[in-house]
């Protein structure tokens, strides 16, 4: 009997601004966003309300807060959770967007494109997977992450229809799934966006969305993180797991100085090298 695939969107999210803008040009676009599309993968790109310069100071400075003092801390949790309470039942909008210019569809949630409104800009595009399409599934993943399309094609036909919660631990003891990929089933999303009253806003955005699936009984699947950050790491990584490996985070350097698409250009030549074998 053949199999009826099973059809899933991929969500890349960026930030509209630098040096995310490069990394998926000059990454992404000219690597594995250039491969052939299986039938069963549509891409979206998302990205958020651009902040103005000194917005983009503040919002970074409050992420510092979270690792100062214990009391700068505390404090700043408890603040973020009054502020945060007014929006725990909106949905942000979204429109059609031109501004990162790439070859596939993009949209912006309207949502400050802040750290602490990461939640919200998931509960925008949530939203408009719910409303908009009919797939089985919702990936999510990162401007330096590398996707194998056709590894994501074959999860999508391997994984169960429904309470998917699914991709790589952020660390030892996690409970929940790293932001850099994720994978939902259609009836998780819908939990989300019926009990985002319940998000605890000052939490990151993807141990917010953890806490809250745990809270609804919803257990994570964990794979095996490809952490690659330098070219050894890339050159090193087995050739019996390249196929078989849906994601890769390729984060490396800093903020004014990142090496992604470096790295990003060296995986996807050996990709194409296993390719034309």
């Amino acid at each position: 009997m053949k199999l009826v695939p099973k059809y899933g969107y991929l969500y890349i999210g960026h930030g509209a601004y630098e040096p995310w803008i490069s990394i998926l040009h000059e990454g992404q676009e000219k690597t594995w966003l250039n491969f052939d599309r299986p039938k069963n993968v549509e891409i979206l790109h998302i990205h958020g309300k651009v902040l103005p310069k000194w917005a983009q100071y503040l919002d970074k400075l409050h992420e510092r807060n979270r690792f100062k003092k214990w009391w700068i801390s505390k404090s700043q949790i408890g603040i973020d959770a009054l502020f945060l309470s007014f929006f725990r039942s909106w949905i942000p909008n979204w429109k059609n967007s031109n501004k990162l210019k790439v070859r596939d569809r993009a949209i912006e949630i309207q949502s400050p494109d802040a750290y602490l409104f990461l939640k919200w800009k998931d509960i925008g595009l949530f939203s408009y997977f719910l409303e908009t399409t009919s797939q089985n599934y919702l990936a999510i993943t990162t401007t330096s992450s590398y996707i194998n399309l056709s590894a994501l094609s074959d999860l999508f036909n391997r994984l169960p229809e429904k309470n998917v919660y699914f991709g790589p631990k952020p660390y030892d003891n996690s409970f929940f799934v790293s932001g850099s990929f994720r994978v939902f089933s259609r009836d998780v999303v819908e939990k989300i966006v019926l009990n985002r009253k319940l998000f605890r806003g000052y939490l990151l955005e993807d141990a917010a969305i953890g806490k809250l699936l745990q809270r609804l009984g919803v257990e994570p699947s964990f794979i095996e993180p490809n952490n690659l950050s330098n070219l050894d790491s890339v050159i090193d990584f087995s050739e019996s797991k390249l196929s078989q490996t849906v994601h890769f985070r390729l984060k490396s350097g800093e903020m004014h100085d990142r090496k992604d698409v470096e790295l990003m250009h060296l995986l996807h030549n050996r990709f194409v090298n296993r390719t034309f074998e």
